[in-house]
């Protein structure tokens, strides 16, 4: 069994290996040894280290990328889900965020073409009152 999803996930919660031993009742070395591949835990035991990192044991145990949704301080926001399995709240979450952001460009790109306009209004307003330099001539507006 590849153990490595058990340390990473337990990184990103931001748990101690002191901590999960304490939880499941063995020693800090033991559960160092389940991390590391030297032991394998059991059935039992693998249930319970999922459940302190809010996954399922199919989630540590599958091949498949584990996808974690976590807030930006690495909390947990959503249970754990694998690769394709995406919860619709997380959907409508992102949905928002996303619908939010779009709107905020479309402001902004209305923003800037109303400038463009008032930029290049000023410029024309500016050409046509400032006298010509040496050596060239005025041209009518438009051409």
């Amino acid at each position: 069994m590849n153990t490595s999803k058990i340390k990473r996930v337990r990184e990103l919660r931001r748990l101690t290996q002191a901590y999960m031993a304490m939880r499941l009742g063995i020693e800090q070395s033991t559960y160092s040894r389940i991390e590391s591949g030297d032991i394998a835990p059991g059935a039992e035991r693998l249930e319970r280290i999922a459940a302190l990192l809010n996954v399922t044991p199919e989630d540590l145990t599958s091949r498949d990328p584990l996808m974690l949704v976590v807030d930006k301080g690495g909390q947990p926001v959503e249970p754990s889900v694998t690769a394709g399995m995406v919860s619709e709240a997380f959907v409508k979450q992102l949905t928002e965020q996303l619908s939010h952001v779009i709107q905020e460009q479309q402001l902004l790109l209305k923003a800037v073409q109303s400038e463009r306009g008032s930029i290049l209004e000023l410029m024309r307003n500016y050409l046509e009152r400032r006298p010509p330099a040496e050596g060239e001539e005025r041209r009518a507006a438009g051409t």
